[in-house]
């Protein structure tokens, strides 16, 4: 018993560790869904409706970090 605590502890500490060596080394972007809608296309799906000025990573040319505009949509600001 004592080993199976042992081993749930230090599983739970190198889980924590990994999580803020990702955010706060690595800068990896948070996941900026605002909310998750079924029907805002023709398929019954859950659709993502994404944060204003939420960043993304994107590996395409080099591992770059973008963000979206005040409507949470890729590109400029709209007025």
């Amino acid at each position: 018993m004592k080993k199976m605590a042992l081993l749930f502890i230090g599983l739970l500490i190198a889980l924590i560790l990994a999580e803020l060596f990702v955010a706060f080394v690595i800068h990896y972007p948070v996941y900026g869904v605002q909310v998750k809608l079924i029907g805002i296309r023709k398929s019954q799906l859950t659709q993502n409706v994404w944060k204003p000025y939420s960043e993304y990573f994107n590996v395409e040319g080099g591992n770059k970090v973008f963000k979206r505009n005040n409507l949470g949509l890729p590109g400029t600001d709209v007025t």
